[in-house]
């Protein structure tokens, strides 16, 4: 077989009407301002400690909660703020990114996030992957989603408070995934549970974001997270397995049950390598359900997997394209929030022993008593 014919049936992978033709790679748009290094921004809103013994009181809203900025803001300043945005990041193949990506949105809309009135954004990240690794990348083990169902069958406001872990750097809040992964997990953890638990969360935050798994099979998915959401963020790189699966993917969306308007998808193209064969324009041919790519990310491992493995997300970058990424990602999903301070670059710290914190944490949750 020549190099036409493998040619031609890479075109029939993707949907192509013909072989990819051979192109220079494509540059992603680049901000203006180059980067620069200044003195830290103000520090991340502090939210109250949790699990403390005096964050839920005998009765009424636990005093935690009434300590947030915007809990118990004026009725006019509220009035000002749009409601709650559901954003769901999905991928219908993993090792693309998708739990970077999340995590990344998160952290940069919670640190350097503005309402359009002004005030700071308030942002929660659900892990709905069964085997997601959410807390793996934040270096948090505990509590759980799972522990929050199974110890609070009501779920009420101030049970889920307890039950989220915050990512300091950040101020970003998260409701982890369950440790171990199994057949009782999914029996539990039905649609209808994070219904609940999302429009709790959607009470006091202003985006809940919603890292999906990547089977759409998963009834919570196809139930409710994606067709629920006011955005879905759907990442994918070049490579030509990713796109196949995509393609298929994007048809079980629009189609029934979860028909789910192509307008409110938003592609995100991650891990974007040079010089493979697919560009810009080949990924968007292979995806005729969608018009464009909303940001576009480098394969820039140093970066993110240096990130992830250090347990600290990506706030900002001195790669102008990265920064154009993160202002273009939040663009996608939340447009009526601006950023601040994106240009500005805090030394990354020290390298901490991620794992090691892990695998502690998840030991003594194992121990502790039931």
């Amino acid at each position: 077989m020549d190099g036409s014919d493998d040619a031609r049936d890479l075109a029939d992978l993707l949907g192509l009407p013909q072989a990819l033709p051979r192109r220079t790679p494509e540059v992603s748009p680049l901000l203006q301002t180059p980067p620069s290094v200044g003195p830290a921004p103000p520090s991340p809103m502090r939210w109250p400690a949790l699990n403390s013994p005096e964050s839920v009181p005998a009765s009424g809203v636990s005093s935690s909660m009434a300590d947030w900025p915007g809990v118990d803001e004026p009725a006019a300043r509220r009035a000002t703020a749009p409601g709650p945005t559901v954003v769901a990041v999905f991928s219908p193949k993993g090792g693309v990114g998708k739990t970077t990506v999340s995590i990344m949105l998160g952290a940069v809309l919670a640190r350097r996030g503005r309402m359009a009135n002004g005030g700071q954004v308030r942002v929660c990240l659900v892990d709905l992957d069964l085997f997601g690794d959410v807390g793996a990348r934040l270096g948090k083990a505990v509590p759980t989603v799972l522990d929050l169902v199974r110890g609070h069958p009501s779920i009420t406001p101030e049970d889920v408070e307890r039950h989220l872990v915050e990512e300091r750097s950040s101020g970003l809040r998260v409701l982890l995934a369950p440790v171990t992964p199994d057949a009782v997990n999914a029996a539990v953890l039905t649609p209808s549970v994070y219904r609940r638990i999302v429009e709790t969360l959607s009470a006091w935050h202003d985006v809940v974001i919603l890292d999906c798994g990547t089977e759409l099979t998963d009834p919570v998915l196809t139930s409710y997270a994606i067709p629920s959401a006011d955005r879905v963020l759907f990442v994918v790189n070049n490579e030509a397995a990713t796109l196949a699966a995509a393609r298929k993917a994007l048809a079980l969306m629009a189609d029934k049950p979860m028909s789910v308007p192509m307008g409110r998808i938003s592609l995100v193209l991650n891990q974007r390598a040079d010089e493979v064969g697919i560009g810009d324009t080949d990924v968007l041919r292979s995806l005729p359900r969608v018009r464009r790519i909303a940001a576009r990310f480098p394969d820039d491992r140093r970066l993110f997997v240096g990130s992830a493995n250090q347990g600290r997300p990506i706030l900002t970058s001195t790669d102008p394209v990265v920064r154009q990424g993160i202002a273009d990602l939040v663009a996608a999903a939340v447009p009526d929030i601006h950023l601040v301070d994106l240009d500005v670059i805090v030394p990354a710290p020290a390298p901490k022993p991620l794992l090691a914190r892990i695998l502690a944490r998840a030991a003594a949750h194992a121990l502790r008593p039931s």
